[in-house]
């Protein structure tokens, strides 16, 4: 009787293991969808007429390579869910296409099937005019059509670098580089830069910084986490979608790694620059043991004009990252201006602040 009981424990055993691991190759551990939401596309395209730089960096044994503003990204909306198997056979028959109301701008199609998510880097040579409007449409194989539109925004007005200084903190050992030694210095330093802004449109702008310069002997050239000390205008900081940036991280082995994540930007609503005025003081701190930097070269500071759609998507995330930890929260909807599916197609206009140190 024993013996049978046992063997009864031992298949419901197996059983559950089975649909465990079933589980958790077709669901993600950290979200789930409802299963009654038809699945999507979604993009994300970001596109910035005035720079055709590629920030991809390449830091030891890490290697990016889709760090542009002419980045384009899409994928299902049950993306995470599917097992390691599908992520390469899950979008078939793609095709999207730029287009203005005269003639097409860029079109790609594939006619098998392609690694998901797609991240594809635009040409240089695309053309966009500002106050034009443009259109984006894309189709797979099994999804229903996704459409937006966008409209080119102004070009910005020039940043203007009123002063820089740096500063130097002592602090005790809070951190390791990779060879071991002890961080004894943070050193920071501190732009006051301000730009005008045209009272009579509605405008939206994004601020970005990359810099350039060494960690020991190795180069690092991408964007860099920086903060606002002080403006005369509220905004909030988000994650730029289509860029990434570097980090030290110390982990629990104490090991040093090196994890990719979105880079940082900081969104501006242009309606709250006072009398068309907008002042900043930004600080870019390095040398402190989570900086891919030591020695800081090179800042580049971008200023972007960008549609009212990026903004609000920005805004959406800026918000959930707030009440993400809290249950009990409201939850906060990504409101892009993708028809049909999720995401945001944007078209913008940048200047940029280079400052040699």
């Amino acid at each position: 009787m024993n013996s049978q009981k046992n063997i009864s424990i031992i298949l419901l055993s197996i059983i559950l293991i089975l649909f465990t691991a079933l589980l958790s190759c077709c669901e993600s551990n950290d979200r789930f969808y409802r299963p009654d939401l038809p699945e999507k596309l979604c993009v994300i395209g970001i596109i910035d007429v005035d720079d055709t730089t590629n920030y991809s960096f390449s830091l030891r044994d890490i290697i990016d390579t889709r760090n542009s503003t002419r980045y384009l990204s899409v994928e299902k909306s049950f993306q995470s869910e599917y097992c390691q198997t599908e992520l390469y056979d899950s979008l078939r028959d793609l095709s999207f296409k730029i287009y203005s109301e005269i003639d097409e701008i860029f079109s790609f199609h594939n006619t098998g099937t392609i690694i998901n998510p797609l991240k594809f880097e635009l040409p240089d040579s695309l053309i966009f005019y500002t106050g034009n409007d443009y259109y984006f449409q894309a189709k797979e194989k099994d999804l229903p059509q996704i459409t937006a539109k966008t409209t080119v925004p102004e070009i910005p007005s020039d940043l203007i670098l009123k002063s820089i200084r740096e500063e130097v903190t002592p602090i005790e050992s809070t951190g390791l580089y990779r060879d071991g030694t002890n961080i004894k210095y943070i050193k920071t330093v501190v732009f006051d830069i301000s730009f005008t802004n045209n009272y009579d449109k509605d405008n939206y702008y994004m601020i970005l910084l990359t810099v350039r310069g060494l960690y020991d002997i190795t180069p690092y050239s991408g964007p860099h986490d920086f903060s606002v000390r002080g403006t005369n205008t509220p905004g909030f900081f988000a994650e730029m979608q289509g860029i990434n940036t570097y980090h030290w991280v110390l982990t629990e082995e104490g090991e040093i790694d090196g994890p990719i994540s979105n880079a940082i930007a900081y969104f501006i609503d242009g309606s709250k620059i006072p009398e068309d005025y907008c002042y900043m003081t930004l600080a870019v701190q390095y040398n402190d043991g989570y900086s891919p930097i030591e020695k800081l070269k090179y800042v580049k500071i971008k200023l972007m004009s960008i549609p009212v759609e990026l903004y609000n998507i920005e805004k959406g995330l800026y918000n959930y990252s707030k009440i993400i930890d809290d249950p009990f929260s409201e939850p906060v909807y990504l409101n892009g201006n993708i028809s049909g599916g999720n995401g945001v197609f944007a078209i913008c206009r940048s200047v940029n602040l280079d400052i040699i140190l």
